[in-house]
């Protein structure tokens, strides 16, 4: 812990209207019990309550270091990202998603993954908590830990823009267009495109909760962003893009899922037939991805 300390540390957080959670979320980095040079937090003119709750945390903890940026106008989560890169100037950069919860080594377990000499960038893992899942909760639950195992043999999942440990070698360099989705892949892309190699850090575990019951139209939104593959990332990219967005082999595919479905036959049994809805859904409808949070416009083909 004590070598830690000594490192140079920096925490970028993007904020859209998590008053439930950003309390939460700070609380968990005050226990981490490291120092940081910063953490810049911006606010991307959040229409709730998120904005006053900052502040007053930040009141409260003058020795946090809390760098605060209000945003007049809502911009989308990769403006916000290009600021904290301009603002940071820490050897090492956390990125997190303010709808999670750090526990107990979260940052020190990133870091560690992150401080050999050929790694540009770390991605930890979060895990849903959630006491009493719907049937869509459960679909989460099988989705994630899906994933989990297919990033054993797919690096490009364990991208993981919810928490990431960025080298100032990496991303100084990084500029995101303003009007991008797949933010995680296009910083994985472009942290391949300059030679450096990637690392997932799976024991860098967060919490995620869901404190707006999730539904058959969030649901949707989320696949139709997760599964999209922006003609950006390969406009820039060009052959990395295309190799790093091959869908996994299939028969590694069915192992694992079988693997997760034997261990969980229930929540297996649904995120199999909402994948087949969604799948059908998407065949009859076109949907348009935009870069503001969490937005998906569904719209007729037809129309």
């Amino acid at each position: 812990m004590k070598i830690l300390n000594k490192l140079d540390i920096s925490i970028g957080i993007p904020v859209f209207n998590e008053e439930k959670n950003i309390e939460k979320l700070l609380e968990s980095i005050k226990k981490q019990k490291l120092n940081f040079r910063k953490i810049i937090i911006v606010n991307d003119n959040s229409t709730d309550n998120t904005f006053n709750l900052i502040k007053k945390f930040k009141d409260e903890n003058s020795k946090m270091n809390i760098k605060l940026i209000n945003l007049k106008k809502n911009y989308g989560k990769a403006y916000a990202l290009n600021i904290i890169f301009r603002v940071s100037n820490s050897e090492y950069l956390i990125l997190l998603d303010s709808d999670i919860c750090l526990r107990k080594d979260t940052i020190k377990n990133l870091i560690q993954c992150c401080s050999k000499k050929d790694i540009g960038l770390c991605s930890g893992w979060t895990e849903f908590k959630i006491s009493k899942p719907n049937v869509i909760d459960r679909f989460y639950l099988f989705s994630s830990l899906l994933l989990k195992n297919i990033v054993k043999h797919k690096k490009i999942y364990g991208a993981l823009g919810k928490i990431m440990c960025i080298k100032k070698d990496l991303y100084k360099k990084i500029y995101l267009p303003e009007k991008i989705v797949r933010i995680d892949a296009y910083i994985y892309l472009y942290s391949l495109s300059l030679g450096f190699d990637f690392n997932f850090c799976p024991n860098a575990l967060a919490d995620e909760f869901f404190y707006e019951r999730g539904n058959i139209k969030t649901l949707l939104m989320r696949q139709t962003r997760s599964r999209s593959k922006p003609k950006i990332h390969f406009k820039k990219f060009g052959k990395i893009a295309l190799e790093e967005f091959k869908e996994v082999n299939i028969f590694v595919f069915i192992k694992e899922y079988f693997f997760c479905f034997i261990k969980n036959p229930l929540n297996g049994f649904i995120w199999t037939i909402l994948k087949l809805y969604f799948f059908v859904y998407s065949k009859i409808f076109k949907f348009k991805i935009t870069h503001t949070w969490r937005k998906v416009e569904v719209r007729n083909r037809y129309v």
